[in-house]
C-alpha cells in the first residue's frame, strides 16, 4: 500500500462533480492510502503548487506520491475496478499523468504536447511519451522531486505565513514562452521552467552577432535564437532574453562532427538534426511527419549515432574580445571616418577640422570606447544641424557629432593614417564602413560607395572581404553580400555596434533557408567525458538558441536530469463549467449487473453510482452543496 497526496488548489470554490469524482475515487480505491490538501483563495497558482510540494516533502515525510489534480476536472476513472490512483501508481514511473482537453472550440485536442506531437492520441493507447503534460493531473514519485530539490537548489527561497520558518522548494516557478503557430506570434504561459546545461566555454551567439562564452552570459542578455517549431516550413530567427542563469553538475558527453567542431552537453539536450526514418527509437514514419514539416527533428544526445548529420546554420567564431584589439580598434576608426566622417585642414593655421556625424548612439559610444582607448581627447554634442557639422542636406536633419579636440589631433592622424593590412584591421575596418554606410534587409547587406568617387574606399573595402574569404558583388554604387550563411559570418567576423541595421524582425528568409545541405555537419565521435562535471544552465524566453554555431534545444528541468513524463491514455478527465470540453468523446462507466468496466459514447445514456455517504468535509467547503441519493 502506497501512500499518496493529492494536492487541490482552489480559487474560491472547488467544481461540485470535481469534488464528487474525487471523494468517489478515494473511497473505492482499497489499494492506497490517500490524503487530500486543499488550499483555496489565493490567486498565485504558481505559489500555491510550490507550497503544495514543499508541504509534501517538510510535513509528509512518510508518504511516496504527490498528486496534483485542478479543481475543474471530473475524474471518470473512480471505481474500484477502473481507479485513478491504482491506474497510474501500477506503471511505477517516476512522473506520469492524465491528458484532458484544452478549454478551446473546436475539435478537442490535448492540453499536453506528446514529444510525437500528436496532440490528438487515441483513447486506451496505452503510455505517451510527454513534451510538456500539464499540471492539472500530476503523479510523482517522492524521488522526482527530490531529484529537482537537489539539482535547483537556487531555487529554495523562505516561506512566510503559514509556511513561515520553513523551506519552499519553487518547482512550478513560471515563465512565458514566445511562440509561433500557424504563423500567428503567440506568448505561452509554462508552468515548467525551461533551460540549457552545457560546458561553461560553450560560446552563445548574442543579438549583436557577438560570441560569448556562455559562463559570461548575465541574466537580461538578448541572445540570438530561432523558432522551436518551424512556421510555414522554416525556423525564423528571434531575439530571445536570458531569464535565468544557475550551476550544475551532471555527467557530460562530448560531441565531435567532420569540421572539427565539438560540444560538451548532457544526455537529455535536443539537437536539430536530419529527419531519419532508419531510427526507430525516433518514432515511425507517421510518427515524425507529425513531428515537422520540415525536414529536421529534434533528437537528444544519448539517440544521436556516428554519421548523423546535426544541423550548424552558425560558424563558432569566437570574437568576444576582437573590439579590444589594437589592428581592430585601428581598423573600425578608419572605416567609420570614411563613411561618415571628415578630416579637413585649416586654410590659414596648420590644423585640422577632425569629427563624424551619425545619429545612433551605440556607434557614437563604440567610438567614444575606442578614443579613451587610444588617450584621445574630443568632444561630443548632441543635435548639430547638418549644415554645420559640413554636410549637405540629407535624409536626417539633425547628427550627434565627435570632435577631436586640437591637441589630439596628430595623434588620431597617426591612426587613420596608418596602415597594417592585418586581419584584424579589415574586420575593424568593415565593421566601421558597415556602422556608417552599411544596409541590412535580413537577407542581404549592402554597403554604400561610389567606385568612381572613393576608389581608394572601394577597393580598401573589397580587399578586407576577400582577406575575410567572403563572398561579395561590385556595383558602382556598392558592394553587396548575400547569403544567409554569408552575411552572418560577415556580422560574427567584424561585430558592428550599430544594433538597428542588424534587425530581425525583417529577416526574408530566416533560419529555415539555412537549413540546407551545406548547412549541416555529420557527427564523427561521441564520448563519455564526466560522470559529475560543471554545468551552466541559462533559462531563456525562446526555449532555443545557438551554441557553438550549433541549432540546440531547450530541456525542462525534469527531462534535463535525465527523467522523463508519461501520459495515460485511459485516464478520462472532463473539464466543467459553461460548456463541458472533453478530449474523447467516451466516459468510462460501470456496468449495474457485473461492474465491468465499458466504454460507451457519450450520447448514450450514462449510469452513475449514487452517493450514499461522505466522507470527512474539507476545510472550508460547505457540505449543505450535496445531497444524499443525488446523481
Amino acid at each position: 500500500m502506497a501512500k499518496i497526496l493529492v494536492s487541490v488548489p482552489v480559487l474560491g470554490r472547488p467544481s461540485l462533480s470535481m469534488i464528487k469524482t474525487l471523494y468517489s475515487a478515494i473511497h473505492s480505491c482499497k489499494e492506497h492510502d490517500i490524503t487530500i490538501h486543499f488550499s483555496e483563495n489565493d490567486s498565485m497558482i504558481s505559489r500555491v503548487r510550490n507550497v503544495h510540494v514543499s508541504t509534501f516533502i517538510n510535513d509528509y515525510e512518510e508518504y511516496d506520491y504527490f498528486m496534483s489534480i485542478d479543481s475543474d476536472l471530473e475524474i471518470v476513472n473512480r471505481f474500484w475496478n477502473n481507479n485513478i490512483f491504482t491506474k497510474l501508481l501500477e506503471h511505477d514511473k517516476e512522473f506520469v499523468g492524465g491528458l484532458y482537453a484544452l478549454k478551446r472550440e473546436g475539435p478537442p485536442i490535448a492540453s499536453s504536447v506528446p514529444l510525437d506531437r500528436d496532440r490528438s492520441p487515441k483513447f486506451n493507447s496505452g503510455l505517451k511519451k510527454m513534451l510538456w503534460l500539464s499540471t492539472g493531473c500530476w503523479c510523482l514519485k517522492r524521488s522526482a522531486i527530490n531529484k529537482m530539490i537537489e539539482a535547483y537548489p537556487e531555487l529554495i527561497y523562505d516561506g512566510d505565513d503559514n509556511m513561515v520558518n520553513k523551506k519552499i522548494y519553487g518547482l512550478y516557478i513560471p515563465m512565458l514562452k514566445n511562440m509561433d503557430v500557424g504563423g500567428k506570434k503567440i506568448k505561452k504561459y509554462l508552468s515548467e521552467d525551461w533551460s540549457f546545461p552545457v560546458h561553461p566555454d560553450t560560446n552563445v551567439l548574442c543579438d549583436n552577432f557577438l560570441v560569448k562564452a556562455i559562463k559570461n552570459v548575465e541574466v537580461g542578455d538578448t541572445i540570438i535564437s530561432f523558432e522551436e517549431y518551424p512556421s510555414l516550413q522554416k525556423r525564423k530567427l528571434v531575439k530571445s532574453v536570458v531569464k535565468n542563469k544557475f550551476f550544475k553538475k551532471l555527467p557530460t558527453i562530448k560531441i565531435e562532427t567532420e569540421d572539427g567542431e565539438e560540444i560538451i552537453t548532457t544526455k537529455d539536450h535536443e539537437w536539430l538534426i536530419k529527419r531519419s526514418w532508419r531510427k526507430k527509437s525516433r518514432g515511425s514514419a507517421k510518427d515524425q511527419r507529425l513531428q515537422s514539416p520540415c525536414k529536421s527533428i529534434w533528437a537528444k544526445t544519448e539517440e544521436l549515432k556516428i554519421g548523423d548529420s546535426i544541423y550548424k546554420p552558425f560558424e563558432n567564431i569566437n570574437n568576444e574580445d576582437l573590439i579590444f584589439d589594437r589592428d581592430y580598434m585601428t581598423g573600425y576608426l578608419s572605416g567609420v571616418w570614411d563613411g561618415d566622417g571628415w578630416i579637413s585642414k585649416h586654410k590659414t593655421w596648420n590644423s585640422h577640422n577632425i569629427g563624424v556625424g551619425l545619429t545612433d548612439d551605440d556607434i557614437l559610444s563604440r567610438i567614444e570606447k575606442l578614443l579613451r582607448e587610444f588617450n584621445i581627447s574630443f568632444s561630443r554634442k548632441d543635435g548639430v544641424n547638418i549644415k554645420s557639422a559640413g554636410f549637405k542636406e540629407g535624409k536626417h536633419k539633425q547628427l550627434n557629432s565627435i570632435r577631436i579636440l586640437g591637441s589630439s589631433n596628430k595623434d588620431f592622424l597617426s591612426i587613420y593614417n596608418s596602415d597594417p593590412k592585418s586581419l584584424n584591421y579589415y574586420k575593424g575596418y568593415l565593421s566601421g564602413i558597415f556602422d556608417a554606410e552599411g544596409h541590412y534587409d535580413g537577407a542581404t547587406v549592402d554597403i554604400s560607395q561610389y567606385e568612381n568617387v572613393s576608389p581608394e574606399i572601394y577597393d580598401t573595402i573589397c580587399s578586407g572581404l576577400s582577406y575575410l574569404e567572403l563572398s561579395f558583388k561590385k556595383e558602382k554604387k556598392r558592394i553587396r553580400l548575400t547569403g544567409c550563411r554569408n552575411v552572418h559570418k560577415f556580422f560574427m567576423l567584424t561585430t558592428p555596434a550599430c544594433k538597428r541595421k542588424l534587425h530581425l524582425a525583417g529577416q526574408k528568409k530566416g533560419l529555415g533557408s539555412l537549413l540546407m545541405p551545406q548547412n549541416k555537419v555529420k557527427i564523427s565521435n561521441i564520448s563519455p567525458v564526466g560522470e559529475n562535471d560543471d554545468v551552466i544552465c541559462i533559462t531563456t524566453s525562446s526555449g532555443t538558441f545557438v551554441a557553438n554555431g550549433f541549432a540546440s534545444h531547450n530541456c525542462s528541468r525534469w527531462r534535463d536530469i535525465g527523467g522523463e513524463i508519461f501520459a495515460d491514455t485511459s485516464i478520462v478527465l472532463k473539464h466543467y463549467g459553461e460548456k463541458a470540453f472533453n478530449l474523447w468523446n467516451t466516459e468510462v462507466v460501470v456496468k449495474e449487473a457485473s461492474n465491468e468496466p465499458i466504454t460507451k459514447p457519450v450520447n448514450e445514456p450514462i449510469i452513475k453510482p449514487e452517493i450514499t455517504s461522505i466522507g470527512p468535509p474539507l476545510a472550508g467547503f460547505d457540505l449543505n452543496n450535496f445531497t444524499l441519493g443525488e446523481q
